[in-house]
């Protein structure tokens, strides 16, 4: 990728481009993460089990490519969770 990835806030208009992003069997993927579908992340977010300072997606100017999340399930149970295109875009995020 020669283009500069941007991290940014997840938003709701993110969650059928994530969707997508899920579904390509190339991309890396880590953590507790069920398949992510739109009314799985929306749910998810709406329950402020993820903290919306938590969600982060990486983009370019083509479009998104790698998205990450921080799950708490409980005061002392914590998950981190993503998918993304490469690893380089994994570590950025």
């Amino acid at each position: 990728m020669t283009e500069s990835l941007t991290i940014r806030p997840g938003e709701p208009y993110d969650l059928a481009a994530i969707e997508e992003l899920a579904a390509k069997p190339e991309c890396v993927r880590w953590g507790r993460l069920p398949a992510p579908t739109a009314k799985f992340l929306a749910d998810r977010w709406r329950q402020s089990q993820v903290p919306p300072a938590f969600v982060r997606v990486a983009e370019t100017t083509h479009g998104l490519f790698g998205y990450s999340d921080v799950y708490q399930s409980s005061p002392t149970l914590v998950w981190y969770g993503g998918i993304a295109s490469s690893m380089d875009v994994a570590q950025s995020l």
